[in-house]
């Protein structure tokens, strides 16, 4: 079926944007400010979501509610961190209305319930794609194998290597990763880990790992030892008991020069009121990116 978007910024397998996404940063890093000694060359916000589950019986319109909400903020461009529909194919025109009614591009990942129900299909095309934002590698990897119905981003051959294969493009570079399932522990892990990058993570230079899948809020410094920092991100929909809807996450990157600061922070849309997560109004992460 031939799909058109009219704010969707497509990604395709390997991502082919309409637009270049290095455009539209460079428009919006124009106001150079301060913080602390240094002065910011450029400022990118984007706005994470996860777990709209359109198709799920307690949907109420959560994307729609959130994005007028964000609407009124300031921020660049968003990313959905995968379970965009439960199940069904027939929810593909109501998530593109309500999404496409935000003023800024987007883009997705899948996670395991982005499948038919019916034909096992992918209801919108697997996406992974890398940018370079400020000295931040950003990576960001779909579910893509799930005939089990597993709790782990299961990473296809092809996806595999390409994921390696950046990671060895610039071992150095700070990276910030996107997935639907935490890479390790509650039974959410990511099958590259598993595999091989576990084992092989000091190679690298992770330095934060974004979630959905767990419907709530975590915020994990240095997980298991592993080097790099891990947040779960609360979900558009309520699905799970008394979890809270229209919940996201505001991820800011500011390339100060040698150094380039990570800042994430939480909002709650239905109440248009900014939370404070585990005793963080904001989560804070600076890296040398010299």
């Amino acid at each position: 079926m031939s799909i058109t978007r009219r704010k969707f910024l497509k990604t395709g397998a390997l991502v082919a944007a309409a637009t270049p996404l290095s455009s539209m940063l460079a428009s919006a890093s124009s106001n150079v400010r301060r913080y602390g000694n240094s002065v910011v060359r450029q400022s990118i916000t984007w706005w994470v979501l996860a777990d709209p589950h359109i198709g799920y019986p307690g949907y109420r319109e959560n994307i729609l509610t959130s994005v007028q909400d964000v609407n009124n903020l300031d921020i660049d461009y968003a990313i959905v961190i995968g379970d965009l529909f439960e199940d069904d194919r027939a929810f593909l025109g109501q998530f593109e209305r309500e999404l496409n009614e935000l003023n800024y591009k987007w883009t997705y990942i899948l996670g395991n319930h982005d499948y038919d129900k019916n034909t096992g299909a992918p209801i919108l095309p697997v996406t992974y794609f890398t940018r370079k934002i400020g000295g931040i590698r950003i990576i960001a990897l779909s579910d893509e194998m799930l005939e089990n119905r597993s709790h782990r981003t299961e990473l296809g051959k092809n996806q595999d290597q390409w994921f390696r294969d950046v990671l060895n493009e610039d071992p150095e570079i700070p990276t910030l990763i996107f997935t639907h399932h935490c890479p390790i522990a509650d039974r959410r892990s990511v099958s590259s880990f598993d595999h091989w990058l576990a084992d092989e993570i000091a190679n690298y230079n992770i330095a934060l790992w974004m979630v959905g899948h767990a419907h709530r809020w975590k915020i994990d410094k240095n997980i298991e030892g592993y080097g790099f920092d891990r947040i779960k991100v609360g979900s558009i929909c309520e699905k799970h008991g008394d979890r809270r809807p229209c919940e996201s996450a505001m991820l800011t990157i500011e390339d100060l020069g040698e150094h380039t600061r990570i800042s994430v922070r939480f909002r709650n849309h239905e109440y248009r009121q900014w939370l404070t997560i585990e005793g963080y109004d904001t989560y804070e992460l600076e890296v040398k990116t010299d």
